[in-house]
């Protein structure tokens, strides 16, 4: 009996020693019967990452009802504190109350016998803990500078400095995804009350189910980018179904089901069925189809760089439709740099930015004579920013700037007018950054957050398709016989 108690005394040991290094055995070790599969591996994995420092800015999607939250918003926290019990952690949801069922989690996480046998140091106040608070919203570790505030999204963070953020889930359902006033609002929370309360090192962590393009998972990504293309967040996506070839961090075939134990191949075929656009959002992580409403995916191919270096040689035409602002929320700038080679419309490269006009005007220019030749012109749209940006540049040297004059009709209307260029294949994309959300933006259109980009291309296609075919139109010859 003696040599059994020992043996199992070793094997607790063992265990215990592992969950001082790795949040998948911290998990096991205080939930036992936590069901493991290998994507939770995976995002294991990619949460150590984070716990370390390593990764600032890092979103998870995954379809809904996978054990992603246990591993984030109960676990994490609880994990971090014991590792170190003076960080300062919040936990955001789209109401109060799921943000408060997140904090009484992490407390009974914290209070169970295993994680005291793991990290004993860390301990919540008791009522003889003077000045130390323990509520549902907010509880403190003693002794230490360490807390956990969880609050809904737009909830008041006043006077509350964070190390680490983690929202999960910020929108409620589809219907609160879509509103465009609930877009601005939680939008507005992040831009005015989270992001001013991160420290210099502070990190970030979204973990939701995608809904709409517009949601803030999309809105962050639109104006940060990610680390794959340069810019600051890192993503995993887990699509219900795989749609991708097998990595090392999803090694599934295509076609196989994430998590087959709660959610069958059979059953998300069904739910696919019934409503294509909601799986491919929903379960799929997708919030875009590959057949939009007006352009399709598979009419833009992405030429080779060598493809590319030929065009660039030929006469290039700038197109733009400015708004200059500095604030991101807002529509950005863009000029698309374009050249017409073999009857076909190549887009070069594309310029976003969000500045002001003295900046706005330096950086066109600048745009413009990277790719210039002798003969090229600068198209802008003369809404209120262009004729402003159209009086300025036509001043400057070696600037050949013309105002475009835009058809009538809406922007719907006008785009449609070039989906017989589109659906041909004859609009190209050389190789770049800006290949991704570009396709996104066209996919979405007229539904996605911004439609800059798309505009630059039918006033690209309209000027050099449809005006130089109307120009072209020989005359008809009217014989008048003498009678």
């Amino acid at each position: 009996m003696d040599k059994l108690r020992n043996q199992l005394k070793l094997e607790d040991e063992i265990l215990r020693r592992k969950a001082l290094k790795s949040l998948l055995a911290f998990t096991l070790y205080t939930m036992p019967g936590y069901v493991v599969k290998n994507f939770h591996k995976s995002i294991c994995d990619t949460l150590d990452k984070f716990i370390e420092g390593k990764t600032k800015r890092l979103m998870i999607f995954m379809p809904p009802q996978t054990g992603k939250s246990e591993l984030s918003s109960r676990r994490l926290p609880a994990y971090t504190l014991g590792r170190n019990p003076d960080k300062r952690i919040g936990v955001f949801s789209y109401s109060a109350d799921l943000a408060q069922g997140f904090s009484r989690s992490i407390q009974r996480v914290i209070e169970s016998p295993e994680y005291q046998k793991v990290f004993h140091a860390t301990k919540l106040p008791e009522r003889s803990d003077v000045g130390f608070k323990r509520t549902s919203e907010i509880f403190e570790i003693v002794g230490n500078k360490g807390f956990v505030k969880c609050v809904g999204v737009e909830g008041s963070l006043t006077g509350t400095p964070l190390d680490i953020a983690i929202i999960d889930d910020p929108h409620k359902d589809l219907n609160d995804a879509r509103s465009k006033t609930r877009q601005g609002a939680v939008w507005n929370w992040y831009e005015t009350v989270l992001e001013t309360r991160l420290r210099n090192n502070g990190q970030i962590m979204c973990l939701l189910t995608r809904w709409h393009t517009g949601d803030l998972a999309g809105r962050i990504l639109d104006r940060d980018g990610l680390s794959e293309d340069g810019g600051l967040w890192e993503v995993i996506r887990f699509p219900a179904i795989q749609d991708k070839p097998p990595s090392a961090l999803d090694p599934r075939n295509p076609g196989e089901p994430l998590f087959p134990e709660w959610h069958s191949l059979e059953k998300l075929q069904k739910i696919q069925d019934d409503n294509p656009k909601m799986f491919s959002s929903l379960y799929q992580q997708n919030p875009t189809v590959d057949t939009g409403l007006i352009f399709q995916r598979e009419h833009f191919e992405i030429v080779t760089r060598i493809q590319a270096l030929k065009v660039q040689n030929r006469n290039v035409n700038f197109f733009a439709d400015t708004a200059f602002t500095s604030k991101k929320s807002n529509d950005p700038s863009v000029v698309m740099a374009v050249a017409v080679y073999q009857n076909s419309l190549y887009v070069i490269d594309i310029l976003r930015t969000f500045q002001g006009f003295s900046d706005l005007v330096k950086s066109i220019e600048l745009f413009y004579k990277k790719y210039a030749t002798k003969r090229s012109v600068l198209y802008i749209e003369p809404k209120a920013s262009g004729q402003s940006v159209t009086d300025f540049l036509r001043k400057r040297k070696g600037l050949n700037v013309v105002e475009y004059k835009l058809p009538s009709g809406s922007k719907e209307e006008r785009a449609h007018t070039i989906t017989g260029y589109t659906a041909s294949e004859r609009v190209k994309l050389c190789p770049g950054k800006w290949n991704r959300s570009f396709m996104e933006e066209l996919i979405t259109f007229p539904d996605g957050m911004h439609d800059d980009r798309v505009d630059c291309l039918v006033m690209a296609c309209t000027q050099l398709f449809l005006r130089k075919k109307a120009r072209r139109r020989p005359r008809r010859l009217i014989v008048i016989k003498n009678t």
